[in-house]
């Protein structure tokens, strides 16, 4: 259950990259038709607080290949970000897969946090 506390600062933290080649990196992968998205653990119901923060560095994960929005129980992927919610990771990350029928062949998952790569 989400901290209320977190809930209402979270619209006044300004964020940042935590690496300077991200843009780009992301965006060589889009120019070579690799799918990006992001995994996070936060609730579905953070949508539109995470838009912000996105948008304000920039960065755009929207692709053509999946829908806009797709509800998966306890989680939701919306523009091209995967939130979790109650589910660990890899339960969403397959409940999306199975939703879509999209099986890739290799998924490459990067983390700022070492420990979680």
């Amino acid at each position: 259950i989400l901290d209320r506390f977190w809930l209402f600062v979270q619209h006044f933290i300004p964020v940042r990259l935590v690496d300077s080649d991200t843009l780009r990196v992301i965006q060589n992968l889009k120019d070579a038709h690799q799918i990006v998205m992001a995994l996070t653990a936060r609730e579905p119901l953070e949508v539109v607080y995470t838009k912000k923060q996105l948008d304000s560095v920039g960065l755009s994960l929207n692709n053509t290949v999946f829908a806009e929005k797709i509800l998966l129980g306890d989680s939701l992927y919306e523009q091209g970000v995967l939130y979790c919610g109650d589910r660990s990771k890899s339960e969403a990350l397959m409940a999306f897969f199975q939703e879509t029928q999209s099986y890739p062949k290799k998924v490459i998952f990067v983390d700022l946090i070492l420990h979680n790569s």
